[in-house]
Parts: C-alpha cells; sequence; structure tokens
C-alpha cells in the first residue's frame, strides 16, 4: 500500500476544496455586497452635508447682503426724515418771519 491518496480520494478533496472555496467566495461577494450598501449610504451622507453646507453659505452671504440692504435703507430713511425736518423748520421760520414783518 501506498501512502498517496488514491484518484478517487484526489477527486473527492478537490471537489471539496472547490465547494468551500465557492462558498467562500459566495459569502466575500455578501459581505462586499453589504459593505458596498453602507459606503453608499455614507456617501449619500456626505455628499448631503456639502450641498447642506454650500446652501447654508449661500444663505448666510444672502442675510448678509439683506442685513447691508436694511441699513442702507434705514440711513436713507433717516437722512430724508431729517431733511425733511429741515425744510419744515425753515419753512416755518419763513412763514414766521413774512407773517411777522
Amino acid at each position: 500500500m501506498s501512502d498517496e491518496p488514491s484518484n478517487g480520494e484526489l477527486k473527492r478533496l478537490l471537489e471539496r476544496d472547490h465547494a468551500e472555496t465557492s462558498s467562500a467566495i459566495a459569502k466575500l461577494e455578501t459581505q462586499l455586497g453589504v459593505a458596498l450598501q453602507q459606503l453608499s449610504m455614507q456617501f449619500k451622507d456626505y455628499v448631503l452635508k456639502e450641498v447642506w453646507q454650500t446652501e447654508r453659505d449661500a444663505l448666510r452671504e444672502q442675510l448678509g447682503e439683506v442685513k447691508e440692504e436694511v441699513t442702507t435703507a434705514r440711513r436713507r430713511a433717516a437722512n430724508a426724515v431729517w431733511a425733511a425736518a429741515g425744510t419744515l423748520v425753515t419753512s416755518l421760520i419763513l412763514i414766521a418771519f413774512k407773517g411777522g414783518h
């Protein structure tokens, strides 16, 4: 008797090895599929955060512009009020001087 396996034993060993390898590959494919889904979800979250941050920055810039416009409008309104008050006071002084003479 020899210590070497017979052709039948070699065939069974190769078939078992092939089945185990196929099973391991299938498990790896499943694990890779799950990992890819998780990575995809994380990427979507990252993209959404980037979009959100970009939109937030744009809104902050617009808000700054609106604040500047409001400040300018208030300053112009105050100037207009003072100008109108000055005109009114001047008119009253002129009326008072004309009426008194």
